[in-house]
Protein backbone atom coordinates (compact mmCIF):
# COMPACT_ATOMS: atom_id res chain seq x y z
CA UNK A 1 0.00 0.00 0.00
CA UNK A 2 1.38 3.52 -0.82
CA UNK A 3 2.06 6.31 1.29
CA UNK A 4 0.89 9.20 0.37
CA UNK A 5 2.20 11.27 2.99
CA UNK A 6 5.88 11.91 4.20
CA UNK A 7 7.38 10.13 7.24
CA UNK A 8 8.66 12.68 10.25
CA UNK A 9 10.47 10.49 12.79
CA UNK A 10 10.68 12.35 15.99
CA UNK A 11 11.66 11.34 19.41
CA UNK A 12 7.84 9.94 20.56
CA UNK A 13 7.76 8.31 17.32
CA UNK A 14 6.56 8.51 13.42
CA UNK A 15 4.50 11.55 13.09
CA UNK A 16 2.56 11.41 9.69
CA UNK A 17 2.44 14.95 7.63
CA UNK A 18 0.07 15.66 5.26
CA UNK A 19 1.76 15.72 1.62
CA UNK A 20 3.76 18.89 1.01
CA UNK A 21 4.03 19.93 4.67
CA UNK A 22 7.11 19.68 6.11
CA UNK A 23 8.24 20.17 10.07
CA UNK A 24 11.89 20.87 10.88
CA UNK A 25 12.45 18.61 13.91
CA UNK A 26 15.63 18.30 16.41
CA UNK A 27 16.64 15.31 15.13
CA UNK A 28 16.68 16.81 11.19
CA UNK A 29 18.40 20.41 12.27
CA UNK A 30 20.92 18.70 14.37
CA UNK A 31 22.04 16.18 11.83
CA UNK A 32 22.09 17.41 8.73
CA UNK A 33 24.18 20.44 7.22
CA UNK A 34 23.88 21.67 3.65
CA UNK A 35 26.73 21.46 1.32
CA UNK A 36 27.09 25.04 1.02
CA UNK A 37 30.03 25.30 -0.95
CA UNK A 38 28.83 22.71 -3.20
CA UNK A 39 25.08 25.19 -3.47
CA UNK A 40 27.28 27.84 -4.40
CA UNK A 41 29.20 26.18 -6.95
CA UNK A 42 26.25 25.27 -8.88
CA UNK A 43 24.32 28.50 -8.27
CA UNK A 44 27.64 30.15 -9.55
CA UNK A 45 28.01 28.16 -12.65
CA UNK A 46 24.66 27.68 -13.79
CA UNK A 47 24.62 31.70 -13.39
CA UNK A 48 27.97 32.00 -15.88
CA UNK A 49 25.64 29.47 -18.30
CA UNK A 50 22.66 31.37 -18.34
CA UNK A 51 24.22 34.77 -18.59
CA UNK A 52 26.32 34.02 -21.63
CA UNK A 53 23.36 32.58 -23.21
CA UNK A 54 21.29 36.03 -22.30
CA UNK A 55 24.17 38.13 -23.21
CA UNK A 56 24.02 36.20 -27.10
CA UNK A 57 20.34 36.57 -27.03
CA UNK A 58 20.08 39.35 -29.39
CA UNK A 59 24.17 39.03 -31.12
CA UNK A 60 26.68 36.69 -31.71
CA UNK A 61 29.57 39.23 -30.92
CA UNK A 62 28.10 41.08 -27.85
CA UNK A 63 30.63 43.99 -26.32
CA UNK A 64 32.91 42.16 -22.98
CA UNK A 65 30.90 44.70 -20.78
CA UNK A 66 27.38 43.45 -22.03
CA UNK A 67 28.62 39.86 -21.78
CA UNK A 68 30.28 40.70 -17.98
CA UNK A 69 27.08 42.23 -16.88
CA UNK A 70 24.63 39.68 -18.28
CA UNK A 71 26.78 37.27 -16.07
CA UNK A 72 26.87 38.84 -12.96
CA UNK A 73 23.37 39.61 -13.23
CA UNK A 74 22.60 35.86 -13.61
CA UNK A 75 25.10 34.59 -10.90
CA UNK A 76 22.88 36.91 -8.73
CA UNK A 77 19.75 35.63 -9.54
CA UNK A 78 20.60 32.11 -9.17
CA UNK A 79 22.86 33.02 -5.65
CA UNK A 80 19.16 34.31 -4.57
CA UNK A 81 17.43 31.50 -5.64
CA UNK A 82 19.22 29.18 -3.05
CA UNK A 83 20.04 31.61 0.06
CA UNK A 84 18.38 34.24 1.95
CA UNK A 85 19.81 37.59 2.93
CA UNK A 86 19.08 39.92 5.62
CA UNK A 87 18.45 42.78 3.78
CA UNK A 88 19.15 44.69 7.12
CA UNK A 89 23.36 43.97 6.48
CA UNK A 90 25.69 46.60 7.85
Amino acid sequence: MPIHCFEHVVDDGIQRLPEGRVERSALVHDTMKPRTKDILYRAIEEGIKRGMTQAHKHSDAPPPQWIEGCIEDAIWLEIDAVFDFDDQAP
